[in-house]
């Protein structure tokens, strides 16, 4: 027995020697997964290796300060100006307005609300005591115009009306346009004061036909330009009604109104129709600019 138990240990002992001889650590059965292991062992290294490698310039680069770039002006494009509708503009009516006879260059203003009549409507008639006659020492006189002052001016009073006419005559001489046919206070012609109104010197005689309170009260004024007379006659009538509530008209204001509307004349250097060239003479003004 204990030589049979001895043969058993020393036959265990032989097999497990053999089986340690026949599957040793490096055997054939373990290389293939001992080489697929380093390999992948390998191919994970080299992975991180890549990755290490690839992500460090990316944080150098993202740490690293921005070169400063010049920034492009931002391009203003051309912007249409957008229709605006056009603003009315309020125009202010003149408050005078000119009448210009360009034939014999003659030129009067005077305020808008005021009538003026031509041709033949500017003869005009004294209220009850017949036309206005012009005052030229010889006939062949041409009434050219009228500006007369609304009744309105002067309410509840005696005032009928009041113009100023513009006249000419060229055959009459520049010693004669000095002469006034009336007032008749002498077999001679009235003679007349000098008067400077405005830009022109005239002559000037003052007139009165009738009896207060109808009266037709006249100033004409003669001055000789072009090789004829011009002639402008400033007139006041009245009504001579004494109904109550009517007061006579303040003629001094009148006439005032009248003389501003004289003092506007202008005559201008042209050759009149069957008149020579003018010569001047002691009466003779410097022409209206």
């Amino acid at each position: 027995m204990t030589q049979l138990s001895g043969l058993n240990n020393q036959e265990r002992k032989s097999q497990q020697h053999s089986s340690d001889q026949r599957s040793p650590f490096w055997s054939t059965e373990r290389l293939p997964a001992l080489f697929a292991g380093l390999v992948m062992v390998t191919v994970f290294v080299a992975v991180v290796s890549c990755s290490r490698k690839s992500s460090e310039p990316a944080a150098i680069a993202s740490i690293a300060p921005a070169a400063p770039m010049a920034t492009p002006a931002p391009a203003t494009a051309a912007i249409a100006p957008i229709p605006t509708a056009p603003k009315k503009v309020k125009k202010h009516r003149p408050t005078t307005a000119t009448y210009v006879n360009s034939e014999y260059g003659v030129s009067i203003t005077y305020p808008r609300k005021y009538g003026l009549k031509l041709g033949d409507e500017a003869q005009l008639s004294w209220p009850g005591l017949g036309p206005v006659p012009t005052d030229f020492v010889k006939p062949g006189g041409v009434m050219l115009a009228a500006v007369e002052l609304p009744a309105s001016l002067y309410p509840d009073t005696d005032f009928a009306s009041a113009f100023v006419n513009v006249s000419v005559n060229h055959a009459v001489t520049s010693d004669e346009c000095a002469q006034f046919a009336f007032p008749q206070v002498s077999a001679d012609a009235a003679s007349a004061a000098k008067a400077k109104v405005g830009a022109l010197e005239f002559n000037e005689i003052e007139s009165i036909n009738g009896e207060t309170p109808k009266q037709a009260d006249a100033k004409y004024y003669h001055v000789f330009q072009n090789g004829a007379c011009y002639e402008f006659a400033l007139g006041l009538g009245t009504s001579g009604d004494e109904t109550d509530g009517t007061t006579q008209v303040d003629r001094e204001k009148v006439f005032s109104r009248l003389e501003k509307i004289l003092a506007t004349v202008k005559i201008k250097q042209v050759e009149l129709p069957g008149t020579e060239t003018p010569v001047a003479s002691a009466t003779t003004t410097p022409t209206a600019q």
